[in-house]
């Protein structure tokens, strides 16, 4: 895996006073709950093709990145210098966009590459 980091000019506002778990319809209707590990707050942002869900989530250290695979597992991920990860979009090779602040509070992008 290689993140690249780029630098952006917008922020995202986020709420932390629900805590949530999400959901996944599995083919025959039934719903499937995860979470990634000590998750609080859980938002799954984008979904490809194959059925990999990006998202972020909230534990008691701060925001970050998740990629839920479609075996189930997940991986978490934060770029080098992250305070805050949030993923925005996956594409259909598993290329992964979003963003973060630094300890400065300043926002970057990067782009995840498996």
């Amino acid at each position: 895996m290689t993140i690249r980091v780029i630098r952006v000019l917008t922020r995202l506002g986020l709420n932390r006073a629900t805590a949530w778990r999400r959901r996944l319809r599995a083919p025959d209707g039934t719903f499937i709950t995860f979470n990634p590990p000590g998750s609080e707050f859980t938002a799954p942002f984008a979904i490809n093709p194959a059925g990999a869900i990006l998202g972020y989530y909230y534990d008691t250290v701060g925001c970050h990145g998740f990629l839920r695979a479609p075996d189930g597992s997940i991986a978490t991920f934060d770029p080098p210098g992250s305070t805050f990860t949030y993923g925005t979009a996956i594409n259909p090779g598993g290329v992964i966009t979003g963003g973060f602040e630094d300890a400065s509070g300043v926002p970057h992008g990067f782009v995840r590459i498996p």
